[in-house]
């Protein structure tokens, strides 16, 4: 009910699951939303998901935690340790969140060098979390 006004009530009805629920749930039966899927808040020129900002990166990591390796709307799920810590160096507080409940699956999958990443930026916004910073995101990238 974030959007509701005395008029207008409106239901978020699938707030009750997490973003990596909702992901597999399209994997599992509707390829055409995952060929539609678009997350990213700027969007590459095209309209389509840049494919490199951290909401596009969660969402491809989120398809591959789900058992979907490639779709047409980010091309290969699989991200480079490298482009991770360029992109992602440190969540913020509810984007870690997200990154740890990817944990456990991407590492059944045997994606252990991508999660060790993961948690060294999960790992960093604590660290910044307990030196008191209200939004750690803005004072501790290395």
């Amino acid at each position: 009910m974030l959007f509701s006004t005395q008029r207008t009530r409106v239901i978020h009805e699938g707030s009750r699951f997490s973003r990596l629920e909702k992901v597999r749930a399209l994997a599992a039966g509707w390829p055409a939303a995952l060929a539609a899927l678009r997350v990213c808040p700027g969007g590459a020129a095209d309209g389509l998901n840049c494919g490199r900002c951290e909401k596009c990166l969660r969402t491809r990591l989120e398809l591959l935690a789900a058992g979907i390796d490639e779709t047409a709307a980010f091309g290969r799920s699989l991200v480079s340790v490298e482009l991770w810590r360029e992109a992602v160096p440190m969540p913020i507080a509810e984007t870690a969140l997200h990154h740890e409940e990817l944990l456990p699956a991407l590492r059944e999958r045997g994606y252990d060098e991508l999660c060790r990443a993961i948690e060294a930026g999960i790992a960093l916004y604590r660290k910044a979390r307990v030196g008191g910073q209200d939004r750690p995101e803005a004072g501790l990238v290395n």
